[in-house]
């Protein structure tokens, strides 16, 4: 069997093509109902993929809405991207095969990143709780230290 093109034309016909629909995307004004069919869809999807499970559910949610309301201009509204995300999510919740362990990795270093960021020691919090009973004896208020503790 012989090929009608060659592969470096057919990398040519490719990139091509891949120029002209991201033309013809960049051109194109997208309503807000298509930007909020798109955002329920992949809700829908990544909570199906991650089962309804409560720290998922919230690092699903917290990431679409950063990507949605993002106006920095860096991320385009591109539907083959968005369909190839559903199609991707909702392999992850068909079976447990390598797209469910891929998105529950990708979840749970996002869960653990934002923990790290929040987080409050115990000596964070003893040092907390000295400098606002410093600050009530300053004013006047009674109190020691440890004191309801």
């Amino acid at each position: 069997m012989q090929l009608l093109f060659r592969p470096n034309s057919l990398i040519k016909i490719f990139l091509i093509s891949k120029h002209l629909r991201l033309c013809r995307q960049t051109t194109m004004s997208h309503s807000s109902a298509e930007l909020i069919t798109a955002y329920r869809k992949l809700l829908r999807a990544g909570l199906r993929a991650v089962q309804f499970s409560k720290p998922s559910r919230y690092i699903i949610r917290d990431q679409l809405r950063e990507g949605f309301r993002d106006t920095s201009g860096k991320s385009t509204f591109e539907p083959e991207r968005i369909r190839r995300t559903i199609w991707f999510l909702n392999a992850a919740a068909e079976e447990r095969g390598m797209e469910h362990k891929i998105l529950k990795n990708l979840c749970r270093v996002k869960f653990e990143r934002e923990r790290e960021v929040n987080k409050v020691t115990w000596k964070t919090k003893i040092k907390m709780a000295l400098d606002k009973e410093a600050k009530d004896a300053k004013k006047g208020k009674k109190g020691g230290v440890g004191e309801g503790w």
